[in-house]
């Protein structure tokens, strides 16, 4: 390991796909006892950065495969300390999904790794999930929060449709649970349009939702 890993910057290294160097220096991080959640976030941002290029056609497929793999390293080793630190169990059930006509996971899946950091129980589908597969799991599982994820504009109504059955099959009396859409798509217009309750790009903002409906 270089001796001067700890002093480059770790979103510059994300974003030049240093798929070794990410890795040096977030071990050696978080062996110094560095909060793992700045890490990640460190990380996140040099992902924004990785994106940018990809717009300006500076970056390709590949390289995005790169920058995927890279923040899945980091998020299976920051992972374990960030459980170390919230240990607590919440009674809080997260069905989550990616929705129908969509296969990108890589939000998704770093989603659902937060939210069984702190003390979360999720219940994943994959991808490409169907209405009818988001309902029959609801009704399984009656989870408190419902969440779908997708980077492509042409399932708006497979979303919108997934939330509208969901809502028309929960029984009279019962909580009817709160919806959260992420990934590239979401914004507050795209929100409204399929009738979620909130709409984030990043993760961990997602998390905080979600702890702040366990509260409520």
């Amino acid at each position: 390991m270089p001796n001067n890993i700890l002093n480059q910057s770790l979103p510059e290294l994300v974003t030049a796909l240093k798929e070794q160097e990410v890795h040096d220096q977030v071990v050696a991080r978080l062996e110094r006892g560095d909060d793992p959640m700045e890490i990640l976030n460190e990380c996140q941002k040099g992902m924004e950065g990785v994106g940018l290029l990809y717009e300006k056609k500076e970056y390709f497929i590949s390289g995005l495969i790169i920058a995927a793999e890279i923040l899945k390293d980091v998020v299976n080793l920051t992972a374990p300390h960030i459980r170390e630190i919230h240990s607590g169990k919440s009674a809080v059930t997260v069905l989550i999904g990616t929705a129908q006509g969509d296969i990108h996971d890589l939000g998704k899946d770093l989603f659902i790794t937060l939210l069984q950091c702190y003390g979360f129980h999720v219940i994943d589908l994959g991808v490409d999930v169907s209405p009818q597969a988001f309902l029959e799991s609801f009704i399984e599982h009656k989870p408190q929060i419902v969440g779908i994820s997708a980077l492509l504009t042409s399932v708006i109504d497979a979303m919108k449709e997934t939330i509208s059955l969901i809502r028309s099959e929960v029984p009279q009396g019962a909580s009817i649970p709160l919806f959260i859409i992420g990934g590239g798509i979401a914004d507050q217009i795209f929100a409204d349009m399929v009738g979620a309750d909130f709409w984030t790009q990043d993760a961990m903002a997602g998390v905080r939702f979600c702890q702040d409906a366990v509260k409520a």
